[in-house]
């Protein structure tokens, strides 16, 4: 699991450091559940992603 501050860190340095969307706020709180696959994890990680940056290409 990635820290929340740390994973704005590489989004700022990835995308550049720009105001991130409200919907970003959802990932300090995201994290895989006890028993939750790897697979179903990172759906959800994606949704979240999509919909957080999407005017991203």
């Amino acid at each position: 699991m990635v820290p929340y501050d740390e994973l704005i860190q590489r989004l700022q340095e990835r995308f550049g450091a720009r105001e991130l969307p409200v919907t970003v706020e959802g990932f300090h709180v995201a994290h895989q559940e006890v028993g939750e696959s790897l697979d179903n994890w990172s759906d959800r990680a994606l949704t979240l992603s999509t919909t957080a940056f999407c005017d991203m290409p």
